[in-house]
């Protein structure tokens, strides 16, 4: 395996001025540019000489002068950040970011997200990954977070560039200060796990759907308590497959709005576990 590391903004500088003095096409055109533009456009490829040349060869077939000035690269570089969208500047960056966010650090979220978005970064990817933020970080630690998430989305696509863009670091700002929690990221994993190696066991009749007589006859529906008239006795019934042991798929956390769900959950599996609700059959409808 080869390693390319980022070439340094000097080796990039040196690497433009053997191409203005050695590249037959670049001396044809009969321009140079001066030091501090050179200097510009070795920053702006952020350690690709691939990108330094090919915006060096823009630069002079599009300015049509014999001494380029920095100020003449106004609306050539209006993105100064290189940022290959399809390579792996383009998923580092979102790395960054995300685990920023995760950690609660207001400021690298921010900066990484601003390092994205002057590099040109499609703003749906993203507003797509701060949307998986809300849900696998924050999650219902504060089930705000998602909603906000998705308004972002819905404010850039109806505002646009640049002004919908402070949606985005509004969002942000929010995702990196909500308290955190990856409870429902765990709870889905558990889920799988479960499915995939229990298989698919059947349905419980009382909580099968029973719109025909037949099936009304054969069992279905017969014991179900509707837990708006009878809560105790709606707890008492077991809504998982037969046989399929209980399991704690869903263990939330102690941050946020997870606190006050722990101790509903924690006393409503309590309750069922020592049978305080009565089971009592519905009148059938």
């Amino acid at each position: 395996m080869i390693v390319l590391k980022a070439l340094s903004a000097a080796v990039i500088e040196d690497i433009l001025r053997r191409a203005l003095a050695e590249d037959a096409f670049i001396i044809s055109l009969h321009r140079t540019m001066s030091d501090t533009c050179l200097a510009a456009v070795a920053r702006s490829a952020d350690g690709d000489a691939r990108a330094a040349l090919n915006l060096l060869e823009l630069i002079l077939t599009n300015i049509d002068k014999e001494t380029i000035e920095l100020d003449d690269l106004k609306g050539l570089m209006e993105r100064p950040l290189y940022h290959d969208r399809s390579g792996e500047n383009h998923y580092d960056l979102i790395s960054a970011f995300h685990k920023s966010v995760r950690a609660g650090d207001v400021e690298a979220s921010i900066y990484w997200l601003g390092r994205m978005l002057e590099a040109g970064e499609d703003r749906l990817f993203v507003l797509r990954r701060m949307i998986r933020i809300a849900s696998e970080d924050v999650g219902m630690a504060d089930p705000n977070a998602l909603r906000m998430a998705v308004s972002a989305k819905e404010a850039f696509t109806f505002v646009g560039s640049p002004e919908g863009e402070i949606a985005l670091y509004e969002t942000a700002i929010y995702l990196a200060c909500a308290p955190k929690s990856n409870a429902v990221y765990l709870a889905e994993k558990r889920v799988q796990k479960l499915i995939q190696t229990t298989g698919s066991p059947g349905v419980p009749l009382y909580l099968r759907n029973a719109p025909t007589r037949l099936m009304r006859e054969i069992g279905y529906g017969e014991g179900y308590i509707y837990a708006h008239d009878d809560p105790d006795g709606a707890l008492s019934l077991d809504y998982m497959p037969e046989g399929l042991p209980r399991t704690e798929l869903y263990r939330p956390g102690i941050a946020g709005v997870e606190k006050r769900i722990r101790e509903i959950l924690d006393a409503r599996r309590k309750a069922k576990r020592t049978g305080s609700g009565t089971y009592r059959k519905t009148p059938k409808q």
